[in-house]
């Protein structure tokens, strides 16, 4: 291009403002505020290439009167005071659009400290306050732009350049309006003011973007908005050194997180049951070069570390694992194979199937006629569903029922899938409780009915056996108001009389069960439809709860009380006949009886006691069968 085209003056003040000397942070020697470090692409426009080297100094390079200038975007005074006797016509604003608006600036240059690699920097700083004031203005959006910077080569001069494009985009209101001719006393570039009323503008500055002559003489003139408070340079923070490398020592591993460690049950493909698993988690090592991890376990006591898999992920299942105390540990494992420190856990005890199930939950009752409808959620636990069963109990009670104080009632054992039993209605509590495969118990879980029927009933007779018990016993014997199992041997039998620290259970312990027959029956007078309701009142107990004298394996012990898993039972049992007791008559077998439906006359009852275990007792304190018929 021929000098003739170039406006000396303006490349002149452009240069010197280039070469003005700025402190690029506390302690560091002065620079130039702007240089250019450029590599041209020949092959580019020209055009193209000017653009490139105005990006490194905020150049703009306006053309008036036949010359081309070169203007440094800065701070400054108003060259043209535009005001309402200017203007012609309306005047056109426009704010900024999330286009043209931004919060974070990503310029990338080549950056000679890096081995001219390209760099990036941001503007503003991630979690400055700066950034949280932005987004917080913006509704929490993020606007980015990114700068190609690839004529700038200082970090200092890189972040002022993208400071200033921020807060000049966030302060861009854009104003156009016809003008008198006076406009073309201005040029593109310049620094002019407005006041006008319509917008409450006073001496407002703004910058010339266009300026473009009408046919009627008119100037259309675009500007936009102008703040100098946005250009001074301000002190940067030092940045840091680079390193001739960031690659870490290989043989420096980062360690991974503290492994969880959860224990469950699974179903076995291969037809081998229910087994134990436990799963481990872990956060990943911070590490980029670490692509494995290696798990490994051993018992309490061990002194061999056994193979739990070697992962990618983060998380590791240890399956078909026994019961026992153990330590778990994992390690990171780089691409060069070198590993990292061993994070162990405590000491874990893995229950397996030792574990308790867990109580069933959602247990309800629901009353039709003569019948109880109970329905409870399905158990949790696969070695219940799977092995185990589901048991029905009923407590005379209706507060403070236990598993002690029940008695089964009905067909009152399920399988371990069970969600409904439908038992006969009685007033008390039901109790229902899951056991799993291997003979452990849950918690119980109970709902109480009051026995309340739509149906009337009038009273065809009752027979109740406390509190004298006049009936005749079979290995059960009475004790003030109660009766219970005696012990299984006599005292003529006992080996070694001193030895024997309870009489009543002797030295053979309990006897399993026994039989205690009602002293009188139920006539009704003729034969009739009537229902047959038995009651009982019950508690198992432990005569002497010495750990010596239980009949198990302490390992098999639920709990230490004892009374709370041991099972003890009262069966009522009926035979019935059409006939006069009075007069030979004859009797039906023997059936069990919660409540039963007869078109019979008479009745006679029994009941027969148990317990499962001869160091537990189960006494019985209320008895009695109850006859009635719809009133």
């Amino acid at each position: 291009m021929a000098s003739s085209f170039i406006d000396d003056t303006l490349f002149n003040t452009a240069a010197n403002k280039c070469d003005a000397l700025v402190t690029s942070y506390t302690g560091s020697s002065n620079q130039k505020i702007f240089t250019c470090n450029a590599v041209i692409n020949t092959g580019q426009s020209l055009i193209s290439n000017v653009k490139v080297i105005l990006s490194s100094m905020r150049g703009i390079m306006p053309y008036s009167q036949g010359k081309y200038g070169l203007v440094i975007e800065d701070q400054g005074s108003a060259t043209f005071a535009f005001d309402e006797s200017h203007i012609i016509g309306g005047i056109s604003i426009r704010s900024e659009s999330k286009k043209t608006k931004f919060n974070r600036i990503v310029a990338t240059f080549p950056d000679p400290s890096a081995n001219w690699q390209l760099n990036q920097i941001e503007y503003p700083i991630a979690g400055s306050a700066e950034e949280t004031g932005y987004l917080t203005e913006d509704g929490g959006v993020e606007l980015v732009k990114n700068m190609d910077l690839s004529c700038t080569t200082n970090i200092y001069s890189a972040q002022d350049i993208a400071s200033i494009a921020l807060k000049r985009s966030r302060n861009a209101l854009m104003v156009t309006f016809n003008s008198t001719s006076e406009a073309l006393n201005c040029s593109v570039a310049d620094i002019v003011s407005v006041t006008h009323s319509t917008p409450g503008w006073t001496a407002k500055p703004f910058r010339v973007q266009k300026l473009t002559l009408n046919s009627d003489g008119t100037v259309a003139i675009s500007l936009v908005e102008h703040q100098d408070s946005i250009y001074p340079w301000s002190v940067k923070t030092e940045a840091n050194n680079i390193p001739d490398t960031n690659l870490p020592d290989p043989f420096l591993v980062g360690v991974p997180g503290m492994p969880t460690v959860s224990e469950s049950l699974y179903i076995t493909k291969n037809g081998a049951g229910v087994k134990a698993k436990v799963e481990l988690n872990w956060t990943a090592a911070n590490d980029a070069f670490v692509n494995q991890y290696e798990i490994q376990y051993k018992e309490e006591g061990g002194t061999k570390y056994l193979h739990g898999g070697t992962v990618s992920d983060t998380d590791v299942e240890i399956l078909d694992i026994a019961p026992k105390k153990y330590y778990f540990r994992i390690r990171a494992i780089n691409a060069l194979g070198a590993s990292s420190d061993w994070v162990q856990t405590a000491l874990i005890e893995i229950f397996g199937l030792a574990a308790k199930p867990n109580a069933l939950t959602n247990f309800s009752a629901q009353n039709v006629s003569s019948l109880t409808i109970l329905t409870w959620d399905q158990s949790t636990d696969i070695d219940v569903r799977i092995g185990g069963y589901i048991e029905v109990r009923h407590s005379s009670l209706t507060s403070n029922a236990g598993w002690s104080n029940s008695v089964s009632v009905g067909n009152s054992i399920l399988n371990g899938t069970a969600t409904v039993a439908v038992l006969p209605f009685q007033a008390g509590t039901y109790i229902v409780r899951a056991t799993d495969s291997s003979g452990i118990q849950s918690d119980i879980t109970s709902v109480t009915t009051l026995g309340d029927t739509v149906q009337a009933f009038s009273s065809v007779g009752i027979v109740q056996a406390q509190p004298n018990f006049p009936g005749s016993f079979d290995d059960v014997i009475k004790l003030g108001s109660i009766i219970k199992l005696e012990g299984q041997n006599n005292i003529d039998s006992w080996a070694d009389i001193d030895s024997v620290v309870l009489f009543d259970i002797g030295d053979a312990g309990i006897d399993l069960n026994g039989t205690y027959t009602f002293s009188s029956g139920i006539d009704a007078g003729a034969v009739k439809r009537q229902q047959l309701k038995r009651h009982i009142k019950s508690i198992v107990t432990q005569p002497l709860d010495l750990v010596d004298s239980r009949s198990v394996s302490i390992d098999s012990w639920a709990d230490w009380d004892g009374t709370n898993t041991a099972n003890g039972d009262c069966k009522v049992y009926v035979r019935h006949t059409v006939d006069d007791p009075a007069s030979n008559p004859t009797w039906s077998a023997w059936e069990l009886l919660n409540v039963n439906e007869y078109n019979k006359r008479a009745f006679q009852f029994k009941a027969v006691l148990s317990v499962n275990d001869s160091a537990y007792n189960i006494e019985i304190s209320e008895l009695s069968v109850t006859a009635q018929e719809i009133a």
